[in-house]
């Protein structure tokens, strides 16, 4: 490592310090919004689900 040159030492501490938590957090939001879509089609689909049954009954 004593080899390099500052600019470039300079750069790998930048990716380090700056883009590899970048990336973390980025991975975590999107593991966030899938289980998000998730969450939010399966209730929809229940309440679509309900309140077809609600109409039938009523419709009786």
């Amino acid at each position: 490592m004593k080899n390099l040159s500052i600019k470039f030492k300079l750069i790998l501490l930048f990716i380090l310090i700056k883009v590899v938590p970048l990336l973390l957090i980025s991975y975590i939001a999107f593991i966030g919004i899938i289980k998000l879509d998730k969450y939010f089609s399966s209730s929809t689909k229940e309440l679509f689900l309900e309140n077809k049954q609600i109409i039938s009954n009523t419709a009786k």
